[in-house]
């Protein structure tokens, strides 16, 4: 059956279930020069098949793919799709609870496999709107397909608080998290306080469709009036993925999260009730460092320091500062285990350092933190929070209800 969107095609390979039903959303495709290994992916849908049906046994695992996953093979790190993809596709294809979804972009197709750039990202959010074929969709849950085991784990703690609290809506966020440079640029736009992960949106209502029309006629023509966010986000290289793989890509890494900036807006206006889990994230403020590293905007000194506090006598002069501060991401974000330090070591040396920073002990210039990055990191100390916003367009005491779940 196919599904005629205004600007995508939706090939679908499954019948409709006869009740109204649950769908974990979520999309996959590849690039000509991607940016992550690709096993990421496959191990992170691998997971997905293995595990949803368990933590969730009342829905459906829903992906969305084009041409660029099975019907070509990329010049990048796996090159192999009959060994790689196909197997996995099949796999996907035999499950009953799995409903697979080819699309087309017809007006984002930049050759015959591939979409432009990471556009394809939005499709995994059509069953938020509302529209006839998504009309029997009740509990919609947004995910990425590069997740890791204790990202899953997480995504079932915030599903089943959200459950208790009663509200609609509910996405996860991070202290820090709004510090990234592709929402900073957006602040005359939009409030960016807490923004929403697009991976994370676990939601009971949908929204008018004609947000989904507008975003679309943004992406086309961000000259046209009411456009102007996507045209300053559109212009704005921010990462070093770009410049690395010389990726002069047009609809770039955080593409998605635009238009969830739209959503949270909605929610706002129209006085939506709605959750929000801001987790404690300590890897953050460690990899805004690294990227303010590898822009200038901090130096090599500074960056030094801060590694060399956090790592003491790990740290390696023989190994890059990029090395170095591999360690303490793959021990505070992939939570590798790492027999010399651990995330609790990280932890207690980074509340040390920002306090004796906030105390004046230690020189600020000399380490790569700035006033809002020592706050952020401070507030990242904390455990994890649950807030009802109230409809409100600020986040104060006097506008939001922290909820402690038992």
């Amino acid at each position: 059956m196919i599904i005629e969107y205004k600007y995508i095609k939706f090939y679908k390979e499954f019948k409709e279930p006869i009740e109204n039903y649950n769908i974990i959303s979520c999309s996959i495709f590849r690039l000509i020069d991607n940016y992550k290994n690709e096993n990421m992916y496959t191990n992170g849908l691998n997971l997905l098949i293995n595990k949803f049906q368990t933590l969730f046994p009342n829905f459906y695992l829903r992906i969305y793919y084009d041409k660029s996953v099975l019907d070509y093979t990329t010049q990048n790190k796996i090159k192999n799709t009959k060994e790689l993809y196909q197997p996995l596709f099949d796999k996907l294809r035999r499950n009953p609870k799995v409903q697979m979804i080819k699309y087309e972009m017809p007006q984002f197709i930049f050759d015959e496999y591939h979409h432009k750039g990471l556009v394809g990202t939005i499709t995994r959010l059509y069953p938020l709107f509302n529209t006839e074929y998504n009309k029997n969709i009740n509990t919609i849950l947004i995910a990425d397909v590069d997740m890791y085991q204790f990202e899953l784990d997480n995504y079932l703690i915030n599903y089943n608080k959200w459950i208790k609290s009663g509200v609609d809506f509910c996405y996860r966020t991070r202290n820090c998290y709004d510090l990234q440079d592709r929402f900073q640029i957006l602040t005359k736009y939009f409030n960016i306080k807490f923004p929403i992960m697009a991976g994370t949106i676990l939601s009971k209502m949908k929204f008018p469709i004609e947000i989904f029309d507008n975003f679309f006629e943004c992406l086309l023509n961000n000259n046209k009036e009411g456009c102007e966010y996507y045209k300053t986000f559109n212009e704005f290289s921010y990462t070093i993925y770009h410049r690395k793989f010389g990726m002069k890509i047009e609809y770039k890494y955080g593409v998605d999260e635009t238009l969830t900036m739209i959503l949270k807006e909605y929610l706002y206006k129209n006085k939506i009730r709605h959750l929000i889990s801001i987790d404690t994230d300590i890897a953050k403020p460690f990899y805004n460092m690294y990227i303010a590293y590898n822009r200038k905007l901090i130096s090599p000194i500074q960056f030094k320091n801060t590694l060399q506090y956090i790592l003491r006598d790990i740290f390696n002069d023989k190994l890059s500062l990029k090395d170095n501060y591999k360690i303490i991401d793959d021990t505070v974000f992939y939570q590798k285990n790492n027999k010399n330090i651990t995330q609790q070591n990280i932890l207690d040396r980074s509340k040390e350092l920002i306090n004796n920073l906030k105390n004046n002990k230690l020189k600020k210039d000399d380490y790569a933190f700035d006033d809002s990055m020592i706050d952020c990191l401070y507030n990242s100390f904390l455990e994890r929070k649950y807030y009802i916003i109230n409809y409100i367009n600020k986040f104060d005491k006097n506008n939001v209800q922290q909820i402690n779940f038992e």
